[in-house]
């Protein structure tokens, strides 16, 4: 999995969401009309199933969206030489809005896989 070397997202325009026990958001969504992608992973601190949503500007395909993600789950915790989160899976996605002026999200269109 090569992650994107040009990142242009403005994390302003970027809606986010974590939870208390990782540093890797929950939901991550850019500003505007984009891919999107389910993911699953295991935590390795809590040991429990954690889902995330993913979009990215930009991105051409389903996987695009993912790329540059996948890197935050598979970072090496500091105290132990393991990764944070372990069996990820992509499940699904499709393509969404979202606008922050408008406070609104719009989820339509499926990808498979």
């Amino acid at each position: 999995q090569q992650e994107l070397r040009n990142n242009t997202s403005d994390p302003s325009k970027t809606k986010t969401k974590t939870t208390t026990t990782t540093i890797v958001p929950n939901v991550s969504i850019d500003e505007g009309a984009n891919k999107y992608v389910l993911i699953q992973a295991t935590n390795q601190i809590t040991f429990k199933r954690e889902s995330f949503v993913v979009s990215k500007r930009g991105a051409s395909y389903h996987r695009n969206a993912a790329e540059s993600f996948l890197p935050k789950l598979q970072q090496q915790q500091k105290q132990q030489n393991k990764s944070l989160f372990t069996d990820i899976d992509i499940t699904g996605g499709g393509r969404i809005f979202y606008s922050l002026e408008d406070k609104k999200i719009r989820v339509f269109g499926y990808s498979y896989g």
